[in-house]
């Protein structure tokens, strides 16, 4: 298998990817930049997220670049803000991405019925948001795409 091709067509994009710090997350921040996207990374994780766009900005080529908001997607003010915040910092939004989640964890019969809904909440609830709040500035700019891990 070869090295992954870099051809620069995120060059001009904009992004926004929450649970950026690590896993999954952490890997699209990464190739978003390595094709030229400006990224809005977000995280409950501070120091993860920071060290984790630190990281990857210092290897973004010309154009590119990512910053860290901390951001939780159970507040639904958090989900507007990152959104504003990335129209404010970089002109425009191309791309949301849905990455983040909470673990319930348990069973259908051992699951705390508080879990499960925060579990919705992070699952149904933030991506709707994430599309509500992001779809009219992605119109605005002539098009984009909402992506849900």
């Amino acid at each position: 298998m070869s090295a992954p091709t870099h051809t620069g067509r995120l060059a001009g994009k904009v992004a926004v990817v929450t649970g950026g710090a690590q896993g999954i997350g952490q890997g699209i921040v990464k190739r978003f930049v390595e094709e030229g996207a400006r990224v809005l990374m977000t995280d409950i994780q501070v120091e993860k997220g920071e060290a984790t766009a630190s990281a990857i900005a210092a290897e973004a080529p010309d154009g590119a670049g990512v910053t860290f908001m901390r951001a939780d997607i159970l507040q639904p003010a958090d989900i507007e803000a990152m959104v504003e915040h990335a129209v404010a910092t970089y002109g425009r939004l191309d791309i949301l991405v849905n990455n983040a989640y909470w673990n319930a964890g348990g069973t259908a019969v051992s699951i705390d019925l508080d879990d499960w809904n925060k579990a919705q909440a992070a699952m149904v609830t933030a991506p709707m948001l994430g599309a509500k709040y992001a779809v009219p500035h992605m119109v605005a700019s002539g098009g984009g795409s909402v992506i849900t891990i």
